[in-house]
């Protein structure tokens, strides 16, 4: 009842929105209470539904109206929020929410469906978008009778925000003027072919235990398909409409004859081995976001790993990679050869992700030598070796590094490099004893405790330095906190945390 006054007190400021803004607010108050919702999933939907705009509506809802709640990457987690591009999820308070649920009844944009009373006549008649939160509706002959003779026609938007239901539901699928559907917390345990006949689909979204069939390619209109964990058939390269592919853990096998999905940009998730990577990549030329899991052979050599990176590397649009090995299997000992030019990867890049491939240090020289990336993200044994020294000036545009699980011992940046660094992640390196400043901290020396390197830390000149190091060490786990600025002053703060045995270390710069 108390969110329904609060509701009352904020209507007022909803109005006084611009018209351009509203349709963006209304959307995002869909999602499920206190769920922080990917922007790229907002962005890919309201793209499906004909409403994007461009970054500046999200921007204003976020930064001059304070309306959305938004949480930041891990880059820049601190400074001045003021490029948009900088967020990851956003949500709204439930108060806004409810808000923005009933004006978007009202103006037949959506409505959200919780009880059998939500489907009166009078809501569902003409409603561009149904929301359903109750997983038993559809099992109610009355109200699927009411949404079919009310909004089977009109409805363009189908989602399905219950809690995941582990067992399979059958869902009336009578609109067919449908643009999206969002039911990855439902389960199919066959693809349902009902969907087929949706020709004027642009966004699908479910969990399906079975095989998509071939005739999906009769989906002609579709520009966004996440499936988790089915197979995709090789037909899906006849739909060339597909913009974003996200099929988890599975192959998608490129076709005999000559085909290729010229609009494609995003394809994550994909299985596959070293030998058909070649062929996958020349057929998606124009990818920006690309995400692959390989899993070795019990005799495969690791260095075959190599010709990979070398496809990978001319594809010249590519901004995000990640790369991860599903089995990796921690050698001892050079398994790669370090020799000039045999790790290659796009100029372009601007995030790289890599997991369990065992890569020798000095291959560090190559990732570091890329103009424009931001970000690095190393787990499982991403790269082996007691010692890391980095070169002279390297890594000039990073913002965010994390090391999760390494052999590390010692590491070395050289003068000049991570000069922009603003993030450090350092997770389970237990062998780790001695890091040498950067130049960007203003610290050359070195401890091999990293509790007591982390209470050494400066900042450089115009900046603040927090630190936050957890540690198991000793007896009992300990978290570290201080904070310093450049005139020296600190505020250090030791508590400690018993239920909290990590060994991780955290350390961020800001700029003042």
């Amino acid at each position: 009842m108390h969110i329904i006054k609060i509701s009352k007190v904020l209507l007022p400021s909803y109005r006084y929105l611009p018209e351009r803004l509203k349709m963006l607010f209304l959307f995002i108050g869909v999602f499920p209470q206190d769920y922080y919702t990917p922007i790229s999933k907002i962005i890919l939907m309201l793209k499906a539904e004909g409403l994007w705009g461009n970054w500046d509506c999200l921007r204003e809802l976020a930064i001059d109206y304070s309306l959305v709640l938004c949480s930041m990457k891990s880059v820049n987690k601190n400074i001045n929020k003021k490029y948009i591009g900088e967020f990851k999820t956003c949500r709204l308070h439930s108060s806004w929410q409810h808000v923005c649920r009933v004006e978007a009844s009202k103006c037949k944009f959506y409505h959200v469906l919780n009880k059998l009373i939500d489907a009166k006549e009078e809501v569902l008649k003409g409603q561009r978008g149904l929301c359903l939160e109750n997983n038993i509706l559809f099992s109610t002959k009355e109200f699927c009778n009411s949404v079919r003779l009310n909004c089977s026609f009109s409805t363009r938007s189908l989602l399905f925000y219950w809690p995941y239901h582990q067992y399979p539901i059958s869902i009336d699928v009578s609109f067919r003027l449908i643009r999206e559907i969002d039911a990855l917390k439902l389960r199919f345990y066959t693809f349902p072919d009902e969907i087929l006949s949706l020709v004027q689909l642009k966004y699908l979204a479910l969990t399906c235990n079975g095989e998509v069939p071939a005739t999906i390619s009769k989906l002609f209109n579709l520009r966004a398909l996440i499936i988790h964990p089915s197979y995709v058939p090789i037909e899906i390269w006849d739909m060339q409409e597909l913009q974003h592919i996200e099929i988890l853990g599975k192959s998608l096998v490129a076709p005999p004859h000559v085909a290729s999905l010229k609009n494609l940009k995003t394809l994550v998730g994909v299985n596959a081995s070293i030998c058909t990577i070649s062929e996958l990549l020349r057929r998606i030329p124009n990818i920006r976001k690309f995400g692959i899991q390989i899993e070795l052979m019990p005799n495969e050599d690791h260095r075959h790993l190599l010709s990979c990176f070398g496809c990978i590397s001319t594809l010249e649009s590519l901004k995000i990679l990640k790369f991860s090995i599903t089995n990796p299997v921690v050698n001892h000992g050079n398994v790669f050869l370090v020799t000039r030019g045999s790790l290659k990867l796009p100029q372009g890049l601007e995030k790289f992700h890599l997991s369990g491939m065992g890569f020798p240090w000095e291959y560090m020289d190559v990732v570091g030598s890329l103009p424009y990336l931001r970000v690095l993200k190393l787990r499982s044994y991403a790269f082996q070796g007691s010692h890391w020294e980095t070169q002279q000036g390297r890594f000039g545009s990073l913002k965010f590094l994390l090391m999760e699980e390494s052999d590390l011992v010692q590491w070395k940046p050289g003068y000049g490099s991570f000069a922009r660094l603003s993030y450090l992640s350092m997770k389970h390196c237990y062998k780790l004893k001695e890091i040498g400043m950067p130049a960007f901290l203003d610290q050359r020396g070195c401890n091999p405790l990293a509790l007591t390197w982390a209470d050494q830390l400066r900042p450089s000149v115009g900046s603040t330095l927090r630190v936050i190091a957890f540690s198991s060490f000793y007896n009992k786990p300990t978290t570290f906190k201080s904070e310093s600025a450049d005139d020296e002053e600190e505020n250090n703060d030791i508590e400690e945390i018993i239920d909290c045995p990590m060994k991780c270390l955290v350390v961020w710069a800001d700029e003042r």
